[in-house]
């Protein structure tokens, strides 16, 4: 069984429409602070960007315009914006403009609250933004050097943003003093019936989404991502319990004054497709449902088949059957009438009104496998019914 259930899954792609529609003016929570319209808008549009769709697209469109307009790109609070704009495919001079703005705020060494992880997170937005500066290389370095003396005083979702800045940016970091902040990281969680936790929802969330990535830099066979997998499978059996409860509110959640807006359950969303992405990336192929759709992951291999999450229920009796039953029972009971009557007309109408059978089952197959579009089915069948009144016709018109 999946780690991350189908009905999860088709509730992430059903909550990723519903937040589309919420943004008509291009950010969430316009009737909040400044802060939380800022921090919830970058947070949906990252999480927005893993799908596609006309009002997915509508949507990031939307609050792109609205994260680079001049009121808002200069807030106190936007500089977070470089990589949700970057996955919703922002044009390049707002990024240009995002990445200035946020390295405003590290030469100006602002910091809203000690733990937080801003200057980690410059280096992992200068890591795709041309590469290292001078600024993000001296965090890197500095980093390096605090994770091999690891202090004790560090939260856990500190020690997890230095170690993934440290590993994602090749510097040369020993296996073991990588594999001695892991065993740190879980030593600072609790596990209780096949699951894992840190002391928060928000704070388990991030830990997922890191961990994943570091996972990933390393490969599942390392040494390194084998230590991981078990740790990764038991925090997203906790969220997948958080999902499937409902429980984005019980305390502490962390993060800020969020509490009725719909930022808590963005974060968990966005660490479910990230596990999905490494455990079953199938999953991200088109499909045919009318929720948003993810969208496929960048250098990830296109598939011929859909996963059974993506296929479409098709049926008759499993595309066909229905049809080749349907086509023997009108052959038995034409050889029938052919049996019962000595009359040749009868005979040859019998044999002539099969092949129209057979043509009609045929389009009928194609439609139902989304081969024929409905005009097109519509004037396919108006040529089989209308193919005995044709064929009479020439025939008058040849005596």
């Amino acid at each position: 069984m999946p780690l991350v259930p189908e009905k999860t899954r088709r509730e992430l792609c059903a909550f990723a429409e519903l937040l589309a529609g919420q943004n008509p003016e291009g950010m969430w929570y316009k009737e909040k602070s400044e802060l939380i319209a800022a921090v919830v808008t970058c947070q949906a549009t990252h999480f927005l960007s893993s799908f596609h769709g006309k009002s997915i697209t509508a949507s990031l469109t939307r609050a792109v315009n609205w994260l680079a307009s001049p009121a808002v790109s200069t807030s106190e609070y936007t500089y977070w914006r470089y990589i949700p704009i970057l996955e919703a495919g922002a044009p390049p001079a707002d990024l240009e403009a995002s990445m200035n703005h946020l390295k405003e705020k590290i030469d100006a060494k602002i910091k809203h609250h000690e733990d937080t992880p801003l200057y980690e997170y410059y280096v992992l937005c200068r890591l795709r933004h041309g590469g290292l500066d001078p600024n993000a290389k001296q965090i890197v370095d500095d980093c390096v050097k605090e994770l091999t003396a690891l202090p004790n005083d560090w939260k856990p979702e500190k020690l997890c943003f230095k170690l993934t800045v440290a590993v994602l940016s090749g510097v040369d970091i020993a296996d073991n003093i990588v594999q001695t902040a892991i065993d740190r990281l879980t030593a600072l969680s609790t596990f209780k019936s096949d699951r894992r936790q840190w002391h928060s929802l928000v704070a388990t969330a991030y830990i997922l989404i890191n961990l994943l990535q570091i996972q990933r830099h390393f490969g599942k066979t390392s040494i390194v991502g084998n230590k991981l997998e078990k740790i990764l499978n038991e925090t997203t059996r906790f969220l997948v319990q958080r999902w499937d409860g409902k429980d984005f509110y019980s305390e502490p959640l962390a993060g800020g004054d969020f509490g009725d807006t719909h930022y808590n359950k963005i974060i968990v969303a966005r660490a479910l497709v990230e596990a999905l992405d490494s455990q079953e990336p199938r999953w991200r192929e088109p499909h045919l449902s009318e929720l948003a759709a993810p969208k496929v992951i960048q250098n990830q291999p296109k598939l011929s088949t859909l996963s059974n999450f993506d296929k479409p229920n098709n049926n008759p009796w499993k595309t066909g059957s229905f049809y080749v039953v349907a086509l023997i029972s009108i052959v038995v009971m034409f050889v029938i009438v052919w049996k019962i009557t000595s009359s040749c007309l009868i005979a040859v109408s019998s044999i002539f009104v099969g092949i129209i059978a057979i043509a009609a089952i045929g389009a009928f197959q194609l439609k139902n496998d989304k081969q024929l579009k409905d005009e097109t089915f519509l004037k396919l069948m108006g040529k089989v019914l209308t193919a005995p009144i044709d064929f009479f016709k020439q025939n008058k018109e040849g005596e």
